[in-house]
């Protein structure tokens, strides 16, 4: 029953219907699905609540890219944010929408504190979870610019060292697949690919993946690799890294 009820709310999350998104707001859609990840429940559920994740962050992207949630400068609250921001006086810029979304709003996952718990569950025992989890997280790293004004705050919630740690562990398959996708996307920016550019675990990972991985890791493998390579010079120095770079924050 809770993985039929959680699938029909799924369901309503892929919707781009504007009353079914006021329904989702005012339900509060993404505390549920947190809720269901925080409570250890079946894996099938866990892997629906964070796709239902995944379909919230993904219609507040395609909001702002529509035109539906402008971005706003930080002052007087606008009509088209109602939906993901609610009322709100003065509100700051989220920095990956660059709107002013709202304390636990039901389609931003920084603001609805959906993060950390999608960050912790790339640790699950179950692949079919992992993935899930992979696919919602994807949602903060698909635009450059997003992502470098949210680098910060996605490196305080451990977003980079856990998909990093995640994949040094992965195996040929979809989750070594979707993850290093993940990974190609954060370390092409600057600053993420300098922190990583002497970890030799990490390197010694992308070599295997390049050897053994589907056709589209072999390429996004190939693609960090090169990049990694123009930074830290032509076959690579050794370095304890690795985690290394936390003491320097």
């Amino acid at each position: 029953m809770l993985e039929g009820l959680i699938g029909l709310l799924v369901h309503y999350a892929r919707s781009s219907d504007q009353s079914i998104r006021s329904l989702i707001q005012e339900s509060h859609f993404m505390t549920i699905f947190i809720g269901i990840l925080n409570i250890h429940s079946q894996w099938r559920a866990k892997q629906r609540a964070a796709l239902g994740l995944k379909y919230l962050s993904q219609s507040a992207h395609t909001q702002v890219a529509t035109g539906d949630l402008e971005p706003q400068p930080p002052r007087g609250f606008c009509a088209p944010l109602v939906l993901i921001c609610g009322k709100a006086s003065m509100p700051s810029l989220c920095p990956i929408h660059n709107a002013s979304c709202e304390e636990n709003s039901s389609f931003c996952l920084l603001k609805g504190n959906a993060i950390g718990p999608l960050v912790e569950l790339l640790n699950d025992k179950n692949t079919d979870v992992q993935i899930a989890a992979v696919e919602a997280l994807f949602t903060l790293v698909l635009d450059p610019q997003s992502l470098t004004n949210s680098r910060e705050v996605l490196e305080q919630l451990d977003l980079f060292d856990t998909a990093v740690t995640l994949f040094k562990k992965s195996r040929p398959g979809e989750l070594q697949e979707r993850i290093i996708s993940m990974v190609d996307r954060f370390l092409r920016i600057e600053s993420l690919i300098q922190s990583y550019s002497l970890d030799q675990d990490l390197v010694r990972a992308l070599v295997e993946a390049l050897k053994h991985g589907t056709t589209n890791t072999k390429r996004h493998a190939q693609d960090i690799l090169t990049n990694l390579r123009e930074l830290s010079g032509v076959g690579g120095r050794t370095s304890n890294h690795s985690r290394g770079r936390r003491t320097n924050r």
